[in-house]
């Protein structure tokens, strides 16, 4: 079939996630996942603000050779961002690196997975995941359920889909693509607004989303007459996945305590981001396009 697999890596934001979380489960996943039988993995390096960290995820990357894109994060443009809503959506950026792994993936096969970056894949969840896509060949979306994880140490001991349990959690599912969709990620909806939701809703996924509130919920669903897919209704599972640990499994366990932190943590990360701007420029990386597929 052609499978591209991409997991999109990009800045960490503590309190919501543990200091380099993404550092350490890339390097997990890198030690640790199978081969997956017709599939090409890829990473996509989604605007990684500090360069330092960027060089280690590349080496990581390159280490294990493997390829890798990138959406850099440019200084000059940030610098003329003038709210915080904007300068969050820009550090952020997931539907714009979702949309940018689906084009990307197009043109090497015809079916695309815009994965999260801490996404791990088991033999068997890859192998019914390749199952349940060959099945249904007219397909253009399936979604692919995902647990969270309170430790990464449990992505390894189990080759079954993983119940909710007190080491596992129901996350909302990542979604892979087929050759002709019709629709695209919203890439004016940033992190903690229903970004990966609205997409899910757009295409008649049931889920806990049809009872939620609130005034973005309730616009996605006023847009749904002209912005569903033609596949409304009609999306399929297949496989499964789990989430690597996140560094903070109270936040993981409360929607509530997640939605705080993730808020706490979009406001200090922005501030950090500004005041390194302050800062002279230290011996700044370059964009090692050589070693960047286009």
């Amino acid at each position: 079939m052609g499978v591209m697999l991409f997991r999109i890596l990009g800045n960490d934001i503590p309190v919501r996630h543990g200091a380099n979380q993404t550092l350490r489960n890339l390097a997990f996943i890198l030690e640790n996942e199978p081969d997956l039988p017709g599939c090409e993995k890829r990473f996509l390096l989604n605007r990684i603000a500090f360069p330092e960290i960027r060089q280690q995820l590349v080496d990581l990357i390159e280490q294990a050779g493997l390829l890798w894109h990138e959406i850099p994060f440019e200084r000059s443009v940030y610098r003329h961002l003038a709210t915080f809503g904007e300068k969050a959506l820009y550090l952020t950026n997931q539907n714009a690196a979702r949309n940018r792994c689906i084009d990307l993936g197009f043109a090497h096969g015809n079916i695309v997975l815009p994965f999260d970056g801490q996404v791990f894949i088991s033999a068997q969840g890859w192998g019914e995941l390749i199952r349940r896509i060959d099945e249904n060949r007219s397909g253009k979306f399936f979604t692919v359920p995902m647990f969270r994880l309170r430790s990464n140490r449990h992505a390894l001991e189990s080759t079954t889909r993983p119940e909710a349990d007190a080491n596992h959690l129901w996350a909302e599912p990542q979604i892979a693509v087929r050759a002709g969709c019709d629709i695209r990620f919203n890439e004016r909806l940033t992190y903690g607004r229903a970004n990966k939701v609205e997409m899910l809703m757009r295409l008649g996924v049931p889920g806990p989303w049809d009872k939620w509130i609130g005034d973005h919920i309730r616009e996605i669903r006023a847009s749904l007459v002209n912005t569903r897919s033609q596949e409304y209704g009609k999306v399929r599972e297949a496989g499964f996945v789990v989430r690597l640990e996140s560094g903070n499994w109270k936040a993981d366990r409360n929607i509530s305590f997640r939605a705080q932190a993730r808020n706490t943590g979009l406001e200090d990360f922005v501030a950090r981001v500004d005041a390194s701007l302050r800062q002279p420029v230290a011996g700044a990386a370059s964009a090692h396009l050589a070693h960047a597929p286009a």
